[in-house]
């Protein structure tokens, strides 16, 4: 059963609201990556079929580097490998425990989309929250 449903998943792409609308606006302001922590045959293959796919410049997959996120390691990894300055980066991501805290320690700006109007009870602050992501038209 977990072949059939990882094979079924690679092909599957579904995004998110205004997904799609933003990553056009943002790509028109900023290059744009992705680092995702899925696993990498998955990841590769849904994020060719994206309708997204375009607009970034580069994907990282922590199983092929060898870190997850939030450890520091791939954000030196991607850092190096790109052209990106910490003061000119901001990482956007739903997760406070990967994404935001990520961002955090390596010390650049962050923003939580948080679709649910959690309450965040953690000590990881994101610099910006926001609750749609056509609200990041605001911060970018």
């Amino acid at each position: 059963m977990s072949i059939f449903y990882i094979d079924n998943l690679k092909k599957m792409t579904f995004l998110i609201p205004n997904a799609l609308e933003i990553v056009e606006y943002c790509s028109k302001k900023a290059k744009l990556a992705i680092i995702t922590n899925g696993l990498s045959d998955v990841q590769n293959s849904r994020i060719s079929l994206s309708k997204l796919n375009r607009y970034f410049h580069h994907t990282f997959i922590p199983e092929e580097i060898g870190y997850p996120k939030p450890d520091r390691k791939i954000f030196e990894f991607v850092f190096a490998k790109i052209s990106f300055s910490k003061e000119n980066t901001i990482i956007i991501g739903d997760n406070l425990k990967s994404d935001i805290k990520g961002g955090n320690d390596f010390g650049i700006e962050t923003c939580w989309v948080n679709f649910n109007n959690e309450i965040n009870e953690t000590d990881i602050i994101p610099t910006f929250e926001i609750k749609s992501l056509l609200e990041f038209r605001e911060i970018i």
